[in-house]
């Protein structure tokens, strides 16, 4: 059998997405080690790429099985030229689908008439993108297969560079751990106000440190009409830092960025790792998996494609719903999720480490991958209504998400990202 992979050689701006690209490669390669792999570079920021080249070398190749594995460029290009220079083209089709489906409206709508009628599988990362992709399509052609994890990167360690040496805490003391980008979305404000109310009300050890790893955004919440200046949400989240108490205060560190290959000492060095994110393209979680990978025990909010992590027993959920305004947590929920936590021990840390290797390993996707590829397709009968209106929104730039009357989200918003919230 004859594959051809096709993404971008060179790597995304977003590093979440440069690690899940490499990895799925390392999946691939280990699922179809008996079969014939092309890589084929789609990459329109290359001087030397050309698209032309691209479906050129596709035709060539004719494999039994076309994959697209990177969110950009969006597969459209390719697929109108390869089909108006090889109509009769009849590889199966596979897309690994992203966080930006929901940004892309018009792109995916422009690429049904390419697509309708052949044979095409959607992967989505999580059980929550699978329900929201499905929402948009006509008949079943969706399956989920997790972004995979290096695990020679991120594994439990029971010997790790303890962080608190590091930072000068004391050895004693509790190590509550955010990575990733610090935004309104990522609730990062809610996450030091319940780790304020866990301190002053004993309900956490009096010990006990946040560490946020990573830098701020101002991306704000465009599809509920709030947007941010530059360095605008920070000075929000150091407002609220600076109305806490002076202890409470300083057992709030903001480290900035930290090496990737320093990460995995920071998730075996932590009690636990905290992300409260109502994010709307949070399609997977991929600090969440590291985290996981290593052992770490989890306080998440159950939001999009966290809720697929939930297996492991000494995993503490958020609830989530969909506010007027935006998606919002739980307040009580928070609370609880700080009450009644305990000392994980190693041998359970190991049992929980290797749980997320299980599902989320390049080993473990590989073996999805492997029984995904043999499975037959259905062939692809389209997007459905709804979607259809979402497209034509974004065409006429009209708000998709938002009614500007009432100032809040609109019934599309609603609809679309009910699957993402805690169930009611």
């Amino acid at each position: 059998m004859k594959i051809a992979l096709i993404y971008s050689f060179n790597e995304s701006n977003w590093f979440s997405c440069t690690k899940i690209v490499k990895n799925l490669l390392s999946a691939y390669d280990e699922a179809l080690k008996d079969d014939e792999i092309v890589r084929l570079n789609f990459n329109d920021e290359d001087e030397n790429f050309t698209l032309s080249g691209l479906v050129s070398s596709i035709i060539e190749h004719n494999p039994d099985k076309l994959i697209f594995l990177d969110h950009k460029p969006h597969p459209f290009n390719v697929l109108k030229q390869l089909f108006a220079e090889s109509p009769n083209f009849s590889s199966d089709i596979y897309i690994h689908i992203y966080g930006d489906f929901t940004l892309l409206f018009l792109n995916w709508m422009a690429s049904e008439k390419y697509l309708k009628d052949r044979k095409v599988k959607f992967f989505c990362a999580s059980d929550a993108q699978v329900g929201l992709v499905e929402k948009c399509l006509t008949g079943d052609c969706v399956s989920k297969v997790p972004f995979p994890v290096d695990s020679s990167e991120f594994f439990y360690k029971s010997e790790s560079k303890d962080i608190r040496d590091k930072y000068g805490l004391p050895k004693d003391s509790k190590i509550y751990l955010y990575t990733g980008r610090l935004s309104a979305q990522k609730k990062i404000s809610e996450l030091i106000e319940g780790f304020d109310r866990a301190i002053t009300n004993s309900t956490i050890d009096k010990n006990s440190y946040l560490i946020l790893a990573g830098a701020f955004d101002s991306i704000g919440f465009s599809f509920g009409g709030i947007y941010e200046f530059e360095g605008e949400y920070y000075r929000k989240w150091k407002k609220t830092l600076d109305s806490f108490h002076p202890n409470v205060q300083d057992k709030i560190k903001f480290v900035g960025m930290v090496k990737n290959s320093e990460l995995v000492d920071y998730y075996n060095s932590s009690d636990y790792f905290v992300s409260l994110s109502t994010y709307h393209d949070e399609d997977y979680g991929m600090s969440v998996a590291e985290a996981g990978c290593c052992g770490t025990p989890l306080i998440l909010s159950d939001w999009a494609g966290f809720k697929s992590f939930k297996f492991n027993k000494t995993t503490k959920v958020v609830k989530t719903a969909l506010g007027i305004k935006e998606p919002k947590l739980i307040l009580e929920s928070i609370d609880d999720a700080f009450s009644g936590l305990v000392d994980i021990e190693a041998e359970q840390r190991k049992i929980d480490s290797k749980s997320f290797n299980d599902y989320c390993s390049v080993s473990a996707v590989a073996t999805l991958l492997k029984k995904e590829l043999s499975a037959s397709l259905e062939q692809f009968k389209g997007f459905n209504h709804f979607f259809s209106t979402l497209a034509r929104l974004e065409g006429l730039r009209i708000k998709i998400f938002y009614d500007e009357h009432e100032k809040e989200l609109n019934s599309n918003y609603r609809e679309l990202y009910e699957v993402y919230a805690s169930d009611s």
